[in-house]
């Protein structure tokens, strides 16, 4: 343990391996090397939690949970975010590439059985796997899965990571509707982010927040 004299008085530090090596070395270095380290157990190990550097001095902050620090400026950054978006080119080319490196095609169906567990004969087991893919084409390539009929599924999911990263939440709805001619009726509701909110307007508790009921 070594005293060493600093501003603010004399800090008590220890001396490591590579403290020794270099005093060994470049006794001069060595020193200098102690006085840093004995500032940095009097301020801190990180300038940015620092109070007396002249650009930090009035930086205020305030500690609190995440709904207390986001709801109550979400709506102005959701309305810059677009705004954003829609008028600067680098935020437009951000989304497009984003959308493009994560959905791609969109997503596809692999069927992959367990044959042993369900002990189904290899011919079977293709059989089923093709007869599943075959399914989900049916229902993902067409615009029936969406409420709407606008979008198919690959489309619906490119709007839906679109959203996520635009407006930072989206939510999907899996209403069942009949409809003729189609044999599936599963359908796909995506709610923009916006409509969510606390049911009749109710202020915020510790168990419902923005909409979000915990």
């Amino acid at each position: 343990m070594k005293e060493v004299p600093t501003k603010r008085g004399k800090v008590k530090i220890k001396p490591n391996i590579i403290d020794r090596a270099v005093s060994f070395f470049d006794p001069v270095r060595g020193a200098r090397r102690f006085q840093a380290r004995a500032m940095m157990a009097l301020t801190g190990g990180y300038i940015g939690g620092s109070k007396s550097r002249r650009s930090l001095k009035m930086w205020s902050t305030y500690g609190h949970d995440a709904d207390s620090d986001i709801l109550p400026d979400l709506p102005t950054l959701r309305e810059r975010s677009r705004d954003l978006i829609r008028n600067n080119p680098l935020a437009t080319g951000a989304i497009k590439t984003k959308v493009t490196n994560v959905v791609g095609t969109g997503l596809k169906l692999q069927s992959r059985i367990d044959r042993s567990v369900l002990n189904l004969k290899d011919e079977k087991a293709d059989e089923w796997e093709s007869r599943t893919e075959r399914e989900w084409r049916l229902f993902w390539e067409s615009k029936e899965c969406d409420i709407t009929r606008t979008l198919n599924g690959n489309a619906l999911t490119k709007l839906v990571y679109r959203q996520a990263k635009e407006n930072g939440d989206v939510f999907i709805l899996l209403p069942r509707v009949h409809r003729q001619h189609f044999p599936y009726d599963l359908r796909l509701q995506v709610i923009e982010a916006d409509r969510v909110c606390n049911k009749d307007l109710k202020p915020d508790t510790e168990t419902l927040a923005g909409g979000v009921e915990t």
